[in-house]
């Protein structure tokens, strides 16, 4: 008979055992660290500053997985996190006793899962306890228990603690992270200070995007999407036919469970991350006359590759009447007067919306202003709200500082013509609008908007340097506003 201890799952609620859990989880991950470390000291021997760079990231990872985890305790009184971490707990627990199990409790959808349920008693006693325990209304979410899979496959070692969960769900997405911001810098190394600060450093990344969250996972998986991308694009010059299949791998495996926690995050990435595969491909064809008859042909295959993709991904819940009619649905609540008084100040009004596609466009303006330069200092309602301000002012400054700089028709044309810029810019752009219309206060929009702070800065650092820094001999962009 199957039974489920729930006091792993309490204790991350009580006082008393926070400072014995959050101790064994700085010891549990303290020596993964080490291990880390030194194999970052050896991939790096040439380079000692990516290895400087590595350990710093990943110990400010470290802290504010755990200062997240203090906040859900005893800011918020709980939440989604401590859920997924419950979740994952039933998993790990019945996968230790029962190990061959774990292809497919790890991976399969909870769909899946009930399917196979009908057909194995054990796995259906484990599921009515799994629902039982959570609640079924919180099952019922995919992307729920994608988040409670992930959470439990990279904390599978560790101690049942919600802070070593928190600990080693840092290390795990780190890897994602560190994949952009070595693309990234490979591609651009002398931005690979500004980089540093805008992607391992910056603390609305290092907070909402290091513990047991969907956000987390989510930019894991962009992250290896991305290096995959950057592999398969430019397997001319590495010729590793190996590396090439690894990569392809890579790509669908995270695919897959951004599909799973996060889908609009990939259809928003898809038309953008196929135009920068189409680049990387034309570059590598050395003959000026087959890339000139290449081009088109290779245009055209990834093009349709993206519309089949996306016209596959879009079916269902994804289709564009049903986005349309969630977010005109989510917008009536958000702007009612009970949705205000829920969200305790923090929730922000974006006027009148048509339920129509266009509708939904003519808020373009107003949702991206709100996702990258809001919340405005006296919109501060709460102590939560002033990190998000901050940054606020910071990406304003910094926005104005290269306008200044190249102007606003310079500004486009460096971006429509920097295929890297494109992505990221375009990307961020795109998905920032969403997480505008979708969020409905600063404090969920601090988490849904990671993924698109992150690509705004690093597109506009990409725009800084092509427009501005690279003829005015700063080869090193130390200083943000240099």
């Amino acid at each position: 008979m199957l039974y489920y201890d729930a006091r792993e799952y309490h204790y991350a609620r009580q006082i008393e055992h926070v400072i014995p859990d959050i101790l064994l989880a700085l010891a549990w991950g303290g020596v993964i660290v080490v291990f880390l470390y030194a194999l970052a000291k050896q991939r790096y021997k040439k380079e000692p500053f990516f290895a400087k760079m590595f350990l710093y990231g990943l110990l400010i990872r470290i802290f504010g997985a755990i200062a997240m985890g203090l906040v859900y305790n005893f800011y918020y009184g709980g939440g989604d996190s401590l859920n997924y971490f419950g979740l994952s707990l039933i998993f790990k627990k019945f996968l230790w006793d029962y190990p061959s199990y774990a292809p497919v409790l790890l991976t399969q959808p909870a769909y899946v899962l009930e399917r196979l349920a009908q057909e194995d008693m054990l796995l259906s006693q484990w599921l009515l306890l799994a629902k039982h325990v959570i609640s079924y209304r919180f099952w019922s979410s995919d992307a729920a228990v994608a988040t409670a899979q992930q959470a439990a496959l990279c904390s599978f070692f560790a101690p049942y603690s919600y802070y070593s969960a928190n600990v080693m769900s840092a290390i795990y997405t780190y890897a994602g992270v560190w994949a952009i911001y070595r693309t990234f810098a490979k591609l651009y190394p002398q931005l690979k200070i500004f980089f540093s600060y805008t992607i391992l450093f910056l603390p609305t990344q290092w907070f909402w995007g290091s513990g047991v969250m969907k956000d987390a996972y989510t930019i894991n998986m962009l992250g290896w999407i991305i290096y995959g991308l950057f592999n398969f694009a430019f397997f001319y010059k590495s010729k590793n036919l190996l590396k090439f299949f690894i990569s392809l791998l890579i790509i669908f495996i995270g695919a897959y469970w951004i599909y799973r926690i996060r889908a609009y995050v990939l259809l928003g990435f898809l038309p953008f991350g196929g135009l920068w595969l189409l680049t990387g491909f034309v570059k590598g064809i050395p003959n000026a006359l087959l890339r000139f008859f290449m081009t088109p042909l290779l245009t055209i295959a990834i093009l349709l590759s993206s519309w089949y993709a996306l016209n596959q991904l879009s079916k269902g819940i994804y289709s564009i009447e049903n986005i349309v009619e969630h977010a005109v649905v989510s917008y009536i609540d958000r702007t009612s007067a009970m949705y205000f008084q829920r969200g305790a100040g923090s929730a922000y009004d974006l006027g009148e919306i048509e339920p129509t596609v266009w509708g939904l466009l003519s808020k373009f303006p107003i949702a991206v202003v709100t996702t990258f330069f809001r919340p405005f200092p006296w919109e501060i309602r709460s102590a939560i709200m002033i990190p998000e301000s901050i940054l606020a002012v910071i990406v304003t400054i910094l926005v104005a500082r290269i306008l200044m700089r190249i102007n606003l028709f310079n500004f486009i044309y460096y971006w429509l013509k920097n295929p890297d810029a494109l992505l990221a810019l375009g990307f961020a752009l795109f998905f920032g609008f969403f997480a505008g219309i979708g969020a409905g206060n600063f404090g969920s929009l601090s988490r849904y908007k990671l993924p698109a702070i992150l690509f705004f800065f690093i597109g506009l650092g990409i725009i800084y340097y092509d427009g501005y820094l690279r003829y005015h001999r700063r080869p090193v962009m130390g200083r943000i506003f240099a």
